[in-house]
């Protein structure tokens, strides 16, 4: 008969804990809970491992560089002034205008 009364005192403290600890009826919250008993020799751990998929190898990063661009300067040149045949600073004037001529060393 003890074994009886035990559990009607259990039962009867969960289901006062229930109804303590549900909020009121103007709370709107759900209880999505459940309850599961499991009786068995496959209980635990689980009778299967779980599955993770194949492993992918992502390929290498390829960092690529933008181009470096240099700019060449113009190549030196004489002024050559036509009238006075000479070059400057030889001739500070010239009444025609100067000509480029390509330097050479």
């Amino acid at each position: 008969m003890t074994r009886r009364r035990l559990a009607v005192v259990v039962v009867t403290l969960t289901l006062v804990t229930i109804v303590a600890a549900a909020p009121g009826a103007d709370a709107h919250v759900r209880w999505y809970g459940g309850v599961h008993v499991g009786v068995g020799p496959f209980w635990w751990p689980y009778p299967y491992p779980w599955y993770v998929g194949p492993y992918y190898a992502y390929p290498p990063a390829v960092i690529v560089e933008p181009p470096v661009y240099v700019e060449m300067p113009p190549p030196p040149v004489w002024y050559y002034c036509g009238p006075s045949q000479a070059y400057y600073p030889h001739v500070q004037t010239c009444t025609d205008p100067w000509i480029n001529v390509p330097a050479s060393r």
